[in-house]
């Protein structure tokens, strides 16, 4: 425990007259060698500053007090103290204000610790419902988790970055917060930036405090933002990264082991459910062109007319290509090196035809050169 004792001056202002040894230890602070002004306005965790304040009031009626509330200590640490404060009243006016506080950090943390294994348990089942619906597209379910996430761990923002390598690019994948932390400005071979370092070093990444940080600069629209904490995992697949899961918060936390256990095993999870989709895409789309050739075979087969074959055709390519507006089949006149449509299929009606029927030069277009030679 420490103890202390403050004057009030006029103006209800303050002075430590003098505080024990356990006040350095616990807060960081040295009453002796720093203004009490600045103590007093940078200890208390600025969501609980109003109960301080009207912890303050309290003595300052004459009234003795007795607050639990949350400390920054100097070193940027979040601890938890039960302050029993007394006023010295003279003349109908507090004059000094004697305290005692205990650090009931540990006892408060085991408390919310068993709320968080119970609601833990319950937002990992609801995330398991998610996942266990196969209707959901990448999108959709990652905003479901991202959502879930946020509320569990009661952070600001929760971004989930993916990774293309072929580009070396980072991109938003889905987010949930208020303002974009972003743009990306850094390449994942950037191992100095803050998102190339937590992709590169593979494991569990926390920043308690970006103004203390001396492994990489934070991000410009992290100070923009006012982000104080950080923590992120990188979202594994079978054979790559699929990217990054991010926890923003402006107020600083002291993230626990469990609170990393978790947001990697539900980025796992996601990496996982990632993997599914795409598989059953790829699996899809197999299927889908086998189909397609079996019905390409079986047109070209048949005895009716060649405009219909080749219309028919057009439509069963149109199902396994992307395509924006219309497919055409072509005609190349090789000897006046030309190409003409043949058979158009329409995907958006909308698109006017401006090429039916019209002799296209090779040279208008460089694809047919690379095509024809």
């Amino acid at each position: 425990d420490y103890t202390f004792l403050l004057k009030v001056l006029p103006g209800n202002q303050y002075e430590y007259v003098w505080a024990n040894n356990t006040f350095n230890i616990i807060t960081g602070y040295n009453p002796r060698m720093e203004d009490t002004d600045d103590i007093l306005r940078h200890l208390p965790y600025p969501d609980d500053a109003p109960i301080v304040q009207q912890h303050f009031n309290q003595l300052l009626r004459g009234e003795m007090s007795v607050v639990e509330y949350r400390i920054i200590t100097k070193s940027g640490v979040v601890r938890w103290i039960r302050e029993h404060a007394y006023p010295v009243v003279e003349d109908n006016r507090t004059t000094l204000i004697y305290g005692s506080a205990s650090d009931i950090t540990d006892f408060v943390e085991s408390e919310e610790a068993l709320k968080n294994i119970t609601l833990q348990q319950a937002v990992i089942a609801e995330i398991g419902m998610v996942a266990a619906n196969a209707n959901l597209d990448i999108s959709s379910f990652a905003n479901q988790i991202l959502n879930l996430v946020s509320q569990l761990i009661s952070v600001s923002w929760c971004v989930l970055i993916e990774y293309h390598s072929d580009q070396d690019l980072f991109t938003v994948h889905s987010m949930v917060g208020e303002g974009v932390p972003g743009p990306i400005e850094c390449k994942p071979t950037d191992k100095q930036s803050y998102l190339g370092y937590v992709l590169h070093q593979n494991d569990p990444v926390l920043v308690r405090d970006w103004s203390k940080e001396t492994r990489f600069e934070p991000p410009i629209a992290y100070k923009r933002l006012g982000i104080q904490t950080s923590l992120s995992v990188v979202v594994p697949m079978q054979d790559r990264q699929f990217g990054i899961l991010n926890v923003h918060d402006t107020q600083p936390r002291n993230f626990s082991s469990d609170h990393i256990n978790l947001l990697q095993t539900i980025a796992n999870l996601i990496g996982t459910y990632v993997q599914q989709r795409q598989t059953q895409t790829a699996e899809r789309e197999h299927r889908m062109m086998a189909e397609a050739l079996i019905n390409i075979a079986t047109a070209l087969n048949s005895t009716r007319e060649l405009n219909d074959i080749l219309t028919q055709i057009l439509e069963f390519v149109s199902q396994i290509v992307p395509v924006v507006d219309s497919a055409n089949l072509m005609l190349i006149d090789r000897e006046n090196e030309v190409a003409r449509i043949a058979i158009r299929h329409t995907v958006n009606p909308n698109v006017p035809d401006t090429l039916s029927g019209q002799d296209i030069p090779f040279d208008e277009i460089p694809l047919f050169i690379k095509m024809v030679t």
